[in-house]
């Protein structure tokens, strides 16, 4: 396995996820090979229709994060 790559932007950074919607629960719980690249394993319980997902795992990031944009 390679190492897990982040992409600084003017916004912040990228961090490549594979996440799976309709779990039992929200949670980050691995790293693994995706294709050309290691990505950060995620679940969240919404749904995969009309970005609920991607939303919720942005959602829970943020309530997560301890961090703060600098400026």
């Amino acid at each position: 396995m390679s190492e897990l790559k982040l992409r600084r932007t003017r916004d912040g950074v990228i961090l490549p996820v594979r996440l799976t919607p309709k779990s039992a629960r929200d949670e980050i719980f691995g790293v693994a090979d995706f294709g050309e690249e290691t990505v950060l394993k995620a679940r969240v319980r919404a749904l995969p229709e009309q970005s609920r997902a991607n939303e919720a795992l942005s959602a829970w990031s943020r309530r997560g994060s301890r961090y703060r944009r600098q400026r």
